[in-house]
């Protein structure tokens, strides 16, 4: 069966998904085109990092369940993988200022990172609107993401690159402007305090507290 959702208008707002098609019985559309697409921005950014003096220790390959564009280092022979997401045309909802592109990268990065320790850097061709609510989710990111670049025309993020590639001493992680919007939450008139989530019995399954001695189920 085939589902074909129509995109949102342009106006949908930051934080508005745009479902895409997921049938499996039309090769030559939406799926396909989106693959077309995003190996045209990735081969450009590979050129991009190219010219920023990166060379790839390891070419695209999987960490765990998870696939990462390559790892690369530079002259200070510190090593990052790298994550890759945009497009090469301009509209409202390419690279990074898709709400759901967002959610994907962050969980891949959140997974690699469990998986190894080295820094991720996140490229894009375009980055969100600066206090958007895709921005905070982007800004959400920065504890598993080590940077995130957009490669168009941008020549901040990539000086900014070339200082991790070759600077010795290694600068550590330099201010950029996609970390200065997390999320915030504050409390409402009826919000009372977190509770810890309480102990619940699965039963099945027996385990020894330590406290009494006592088997108890898990």
């Amino acid at each position: 069966m085939t589902m074909s959702i129509a995109p949102l208008p342009d106006d949908a707002g930051d934080g508005a998904e745009i479902f895409e098609d997921l049938s499996d019985d039309d090769p030559t559309g939406f799926q396909a085109r989106a693959v077309s697409v995003g190996n045209e921005f990735k081969h450009v950014a590979r050129e991009w990092l190219g010219k920023a003096g990166a060379t790839f220790v390891r070419d695209h390959h999987m960490v765990g369940s998870y696939h990462v564009e390559g790892l690369i280092c530079g002259t200070n022979q510190r090593q990052f993988l790298v994550l890759a997401h945009g497009v090469l045309d301009d509209d409202n909802q390419a690279g990074l200022k898709r709400s759901d592109t967002v959610k994907k990268a962050g969980f891949d990065a959140i997974q690699i990172r469990r998986l190894r320790q080295l820094p991720i850097l996140l490229l894009t061709s375009h980055l969100p609107a600066a206090s958007s609510t895709v921005s905070s989710l982007l800004s959400d990111c920065a504890q598993d993401i080590f940077d995130v670049m957009a490669i168009h025309g941008n020549l901040t993020d990539f000086h900014r690159l070339r200082h991790y590639l070759h600077d010795d001493p290694f600068p550590g992680q330099l201010p950029a402007a996609w970390r200065d919007n997390p999320s915030t939450w504050t409390p409402e008139l009826f919000d009372g305090d977190d509770a810890p989530i309480p102990f619940q019995v699965t039963y099945g399954a027996t385990t020894e507290d330590p406290e009494d001695g006592v088997e108890k189920a898990y």
